[in-house]
């Protein structure tokens, strides 16, 4: 089956770690590459291969955190902007 990349951020501190399942409709339709806690945003962001099917923004995803289903929000790049100096 065709796997995406996407960038997805938790509505919480929970943070996501590579390996951990990305679900979808109560199944495994991915798996984190990538995730930690991101000070800046004070969030999880995690990077993720997941079925095609489920890479729009309009899928409601969530990520297995240690037993744990937490909700997440599609994060199209790049996560964080610098702040412009005048």
């Amino acid at each position: 089956m065709p796997q995406r990349l996407i960038g997805l951020r938790t509505e919480s501190k929970r943070f996501p770690r590579h390996g951990y399942p990305v679900m979808g409709d109560g199944r495994a339709v991915g798996k984190v590459t990538s995730g930690g806690f991101s000070p800046s945003l004070e969030c999880g962001i995690a990077l993720a291969y997941v079925e095609s099917a489920w890479a729009g923004s309009d899928k409601q995803l969530k990520i297995d955190i240690r037993g744990q289903m937490v909700d997440t929000v599609f994060q199209k790049g790049p996560f964080y902007k610098r702040a412009s100096h005048k």
